[in-house]
């Protein structure tokens, strides 16, 4: 510190000072930041002159990455094939960069120029994962980068949600009767759109439906409540009426498709949601059903673990354990709403 209380730092390359201003706890983080960037670029220099250790390129971490750290952190396949998709992107933006000259500024671009909207928080933990993995490996000597990537602000929620039964049963109001049964079913099961058109007559043992959640890679077997029974026995009879083993069928409207696609399930469902009225601007999706579903179990007193077993979310110490490629293990839930 000078006379004036200005703090100086003297680079080692230089034969003059730099002022940091007058605040000591903001120049000393900073003189940090020049020393463990000096340090890094010595042992670098180092390494390259003894020619041992060649430094690994961008795409080499991430080779050593993909290879390595997925099982560990006990991604599903439905994730691993999303985070590789990323991880490709990354690779042929990097190419043969050198790792250790990546930087803050480096993966803000890359984020920025390879991922937008939803799509750019998921990458920006990814880039986070992989420094920390190079970190961890000596693949990178300075700072950890990673974490001091500005997350993205979140949005503001659009969507509005279906506040109560009441609702539910205006909405239910303005649909088909095929309609109807599909959202009961969702209600009731707490299943998402691909799960609910994927349901065939083949998956109902008894008193048990078999679903399987492909996003989570989930297997689960619901014990069916008098609700949920009721509207399997309405969709069966419709399902040998219209001769598919589907339970979410209805009449074709054009060619001799019978089978709903979860594209028309959900277009269906808009078209009864703005018939309500209820909604004047964002209205809901089909999805707001799992959450009105999941809310009213919890109201009337169900255990949470009934609930997340229900909707197929994994808890860390079970995330491996229900994969059999002979006979997968099945989360046990039960769907006893009654609606």
């Amino acid at each position: 510190m000078n006379q004036a209380g200005y703090v100086t730092y003297k680079h080692p390359r230089m034969d003059h000072y730099e002022s940091f201003g007058k605040d000591v706890i903001a120049a000393n983080d900073m003189a940090r930041i020049i020393n463990a960037k000096l340090s890094g670029e010595a042992n670098r220099i180092s390494r390259a002159i003894q020619g041992r250790n060649r430094l690994p390129l961008f795409s080499e971490v991430i080779d050593k990455f993909i290879t390595e750290r997925p099982a560990a952190l006990g991604w599903s396949a439905s994730t691993l094939k999303q985070h590789i998709y990323k991880l490709d992107q990354m690779r042929e933006y990097g190419g043969d960069r050198v790792y250790e000259d990546t930087d803050v500024l480096f993966f803000s671009k890359m984020v920025d120029y390879l991922f937008s909207g939803t799509t750019r928080r998921p990458a920006i933990s990814l880039c986070r994962q992989l420094d920390a993995f190079a970190m961890g490996k000596g693949m990178r000597l300075g700072l950890n980068v990673g974490d001091r990537i500005l997350d993205p602000a979140r949005e503001p929620r659009k969507r509005q949600r279906i506040k109560n039964y009441e609702q539910y049963l205006q909405i239910r109001e303005c649909a088909e009767p095929w309609l109807q049964d599909a959202m009961d079913l969702a209600l009731i099961s707490l299943q998402p759109r691909q799960v609910l058109c994927s349901i065939h007559l083949g998956m109902i043992k008894g008193n048990k439906l078999r679903v399987w959640r492909e996003k989570t890679d989930t297997h689960i077997e619901i014990e069916i409540g008098e609700s949920l029974k009721s509207v399997i026995a309405r969709r069966r009879v419709e399902a040998v009426r219209l001769g598919t083993r589907k339970l979410i069928c209805r009449a074709p409207l054009h060619g001799n498709n019978v089978d709903v696609l979860p594209s028309m399930l959900t277009w269906s469902f808009t078209q009864a949601v703005t018939a309500s009225g209820l909604y004047q601007s964002n209205p809901p999706t089909l999805h707001e059903l799992r959450s009105l579903g999941s809310r009213m179990y919890e109201l009337r007193g169900f255990d949470k673990g009934v609930i997340q077993n229900l909707m197929g979310h994994k808890q860390e110490a079970t995330t491996d354990i229900y994969l059999d490629p002979d006979e997968p293990k099945h989360i046990k839930s039960e769907a006893f709403l009654e609606i």
